[in-house]
């Protein structure tokens, strides 16, 4: 199965925008208090979504979670976490399942294989998958998740803008085509897709002066927003964009990046 990016959760749990800045890196969501202890298996959250991990050591309001997909140990706040309780799922149930990469995405149950294994049928079309129960949450295990977007654009929304879209548990250059009360269509630019989205999912790209090392978002080749920072100045509108997650620093045009905040 091949899974794009594209296709992704939208979670945008994991990413927050104030009326000036938008977060892509915690805080996560803050989900009423579970009982996490060590050795907890749990979902954690990191960059685009929630990650497969297991809690190594509880210090304070924190613990150290190993993440399954690249076995690094991250401090992650107890409130971020989510406890996966193995349980009985029915079919129909909506779901939230880890795929071979170790993070979750959203589906369905469509059937029970016995011995604690269910068939999801993944939202994004992708073949359905054979997963154990303990690498399923319940989208409704998730309070408040669905209300973590973009707060209100304001004003300067209209067509020919550009803006940061929500898709897929990511951020992506898009166009605005066209407003239409609450809703906007917006051409995203990876995939050459008009999709509708709530005017408060949008965040507006103005190209300003940036400084170096100022917190950024910034396109990448995808179209798709990634965290870095700002290392150099090309001049032109130019930046150099050095990438959170050790990429090598690309060159990016300022009507392409846009503040990370805290």
């Amino acid at each position: 199965m091949v899974r794009l990016e594209l296709r992704t959760l939208f979670l945008a749990a994991l990413l927050i925008a104030n009326s000036s800045s938008l977060t892509i890196i915690g805080p996560g969501p803050a989900w009423a208090a579970d009982q996490v202890k060590s050795g907890d298996t749990v979902a954690a959250p990191w960059h685009d979504g929630l990650y497969l991990g297991t809690v190594e050591a509880i210090k304070g309001d924190q613990a150290d979670v190993l993440y399954a997909d690249d076995r690094q140990v991250r401090a992650v706040s107890l409130s971020e976490l989510k406890v996966i309780r193995p349980k009985v799922w029915e079919k129909d149930d909506k779901v939230l399942a880890v795929w071979s990469t170790g993070k979750f995405y959203p589906g369905v149950i469509v059937g029970d294989k016995g011995g604690g294994v269910y068939v999801v049928k993944w939202d994004d079309g992708s073949a359905p998958s054979d997963v154990e129960a303990g690498k399923i949450l319940a989208v409704a295990d998730l309070p408040g998740a669905g209300e973590m977007t973009a707060a209100p654009l304001g004003g300067g929304l209209a067509p020919g803008v550009n803006v940061a879209a929500p898709w897929g548990g990511g951020w992506y250059l898009s166009t605005v085509k066209a407003v239409r009360g609450d809703k906007a269509d917006v051409l995203y630019a990876d995939d050459k897709q008009v999709r509708a989205v709530s005017v408060s999912e949008l965040k507006i790209v103005t190209p300003k002066v940036w400084k170096k090392d100022d917190k950024v978002l910034a396109v990448w080749s995808t179209g798709k927003f990634y965290p870095g920072v700002i290392v150099g100045d090309k001049g032109g509108g130019v930046y150099v964009v050095k990438w959170d997650d050790g990429s090598a620093p690309s060159d990016v045009e300022a009507s392409k990046i846009i503040g990370a905040g805290k």
